[in-house]
Formats: structure tokens, C-alpha cells, sequence
């Protein structure tokens, strides 16, 4: 299997198809995309910070033990989350 179409998306035989090649190939993939939205949050000076946050107020945020203030504060989720009726904030979401 080889990456098509400006890698997007992967062209395979279907009589050669392996579940461990296709994992392969989109593990290899989304880690590639990953080092390019991780340098281009570099390039633009956005601190990068992994963990499991919560909101503490409208520009503070809690990353295990570390609290952390910005003017703007991106959730980088990585899945598509639920909003229980009710949650502020829910008219801004981009949903993908």
C-alpha cells in the first residue's frame, strides 16, 4: 500500500489487504501530520502543552498541578466531543 492522491488517502489491493498495513501506513501518516501542525504551532510562537486540562476561568486553564493564563486558549480534543445542553461556548465550536 502507498500513500495516493497528495497522501490523503491510500490506494490497496483488496486481495493484498493486511489490517496491520493499513494501521501502518495511517499510524505513519497521522504522525507525520502531527510533526507538521507541531512546527507550525512552533513557527507561530503557540506553546504546545499535552495533558488533560480544565477550565478554571475565562482565560485560565489547569494542566495537571500547572495553571496556565492566555488571551486565547485552544482545545485541541484529537476526537469529536459532546456538549450537555446548555454548556457556554457551544455557538463558536467548529465541528469537523
Amino acid at each position: 500500500m502507498r500513500p495516493h492522491h497528495h497522501e490523503t488517502s491510500f490506494v490497496c489491493h483488496v486481495d493484498l489487504l493486511s489490517y496491520r498495513t493499513v494501521k501502518k501506513s495511517r499510524d505513519e501518516y497521522i504522525k507525520r501530520l502531527n510533526g507538521i501542525y507541531r512546527n507550525n504551532l512552533a513557527k507561530d510562537n503557540v506553546e504546545y502543552i499535552v495533558g488533560h486540562a480544565t477550565f478554571k476561568g475565562p482565560n485560565e486553564v489547569m494542566v495537571g498541578d500547572t495553571s496556565y493564563t492566555a488571551k486565547h486558549i485552544l482545545i485541541a480534543t484529537g476526537t469529536k466531543p459532546i456538549f450537555p445542553a446548555g454548556t457556554p461556548g457551544t455557538g463558536i465550536i467548529i465541528e469537523g
